[in-house]
């Protein structure tokens, strides 16, 4: 079964029990899965303690925009808070249930900033996250045997902003999402082909996270097998906008009609566009 949330938007709340008032998933909690390199190593999970997680959290107060949306911003911390609990809080963290899909797995989609301007985006199918029914926190009221153990069955990674940056994740079919990226002009470039093939004539090109260009959508079957691309879009405008463009920046955009309409690519249009860089921009 599958459900979206757009189309259930008044059965989503966690309930805790009949007279308990309804409690939200804590974004705190998923920044567990998140795979971002912080120092030497990576720290990520596979699962985790719902329940347990929401106690350690339930001081730190967070926005529920809605019953699918809820955002953590660290500068509501309080007194209570000790420094070094602070330190290792995400300065921003914010999800979006976006729905059910098969075998009871939900997809949600974070985005997390631990200071600076970097904001990294994700996607999560887990198993354990109920839409209609929250883990109970009190253990006098869910008994000491009930689980609330949360699965991360998938991710999604996206980047930072420009860089890959996820904008839009929904779901196709029971076993298919589609997931929306920003690109840079040289990730536009480079999209899809193999590194032995690439070009030595990228390297001109801007790579940043406030370098967009547009984005790209690809269909991800959860079954396996590679991302298929469904689109891409481009603003040539945001080409017009740079100041002091490189040799090969000024011939993307005019193979682009920098100013003109946004461009939609589809697969085979992408791949001519590619070999006509190349050949066009040395």
């Amino acid at each position: 079964m599958m459900r979206i949330t757009l189309f259930f938007s008044t059965t989503l709340f966690f309930l805790l029990s009949d007279t308990a008032i309804a409690e939200a998933l804590h974004p705190i909690c998923l920044d567990r899965f998140a795979e971002i390199e912080r120092g030497s190593s990576i720290h990520t999970m596979t699962s985790l303690d719902l329940r347990a997680c929401q106690k350690k959290y339930a001081h730190l107060t967070f926005d529920q925009k809605s019953p699918w949306q809820a955002s953590f911003t660290a500068s509501r911390t309080t007194m209570d808070t000790s420094k070094k609990e602070r330190e290792r809080l995400p300065t921003f963290a914010a999800y979006n249930l976006i729905g059910q899909m098969e075998n009871q797995q939900v997809l949600v989609s974070y985005a997390v900033n631990y200071g600076g301007s970097g904001t990294f985006t994700f996607g999560f199918l887990f198993k354990g996250l109920d839409l209609d029914a929250f883990p109970i926190l009190d253990d006098a009221l869910a008994g000491k045997k009930r689980s609330a153990n949360l699965e991360r069955i998938r991710t999604i990674s996206g980047g930072d902003r420009c860089s890959a940056g996820i904008t839009n994740i929904r779901i196709e079919a029971p076993d298919k999402i589609s997931v929306t990226r920003s690109m840079t002009p040289y990730g536009l470039v480079k999209l899809g082909i193999p590194e032995k093939q690439q070009a030595n004539s990228y390297g001109d090109l801007p790579d940043c996270a406030i370098c967009c260009i547009g984005e790209f959508t690809e269909i991800i079957d959860l079954n396996g097998g590679q991302p298929e691309l469904r689109e891409v879009r481009l603003t040539g405008s945001l080409l017009e906008e740079a100041k002091d463009p490189s040799k090969q920046q000024a011939c993307l955009a005019r193979l682009i009609n920098a100013g003109s309409s946004n461009v939609i690519l589809n697969r085979k249009q992408l791949k001519d566009f590619q070999a006509a860089y190349a050949t066009q921009c040395p």
